[in-house]
């Protein structure tokens, strides 16, 4: 339930109160959704990568 709770947290969260720590609580929650609630800024090739080979929600899941 931790990773639906990261999503629902950071889903209305302003982007002037995002931190490193909650961005990094997201992308290890490995749920797919948060690249949609993420501002830019924090969104790095390595983080999104992470991100998408941990989700059970991607198109490498269906592999």
């Amino acid at each position: 339930m931790r990773h639906n709770n990261i999503v629902s947290a950071i889903e209305w969260l302003p982007e002037h109160l995002f931190t490193e720590e909650i961005v990094e609580a997201a992308v290890e929650s490995k749920e797919i959704e948060v690249l949609s609630h993420i501002p830019g800024r924090f969104l790095t090739p390595e983080r999104i990568e992470r991100i998408i080979a941990g989700s059970t929600e991607s198109w490498h899941s269906f592999e």
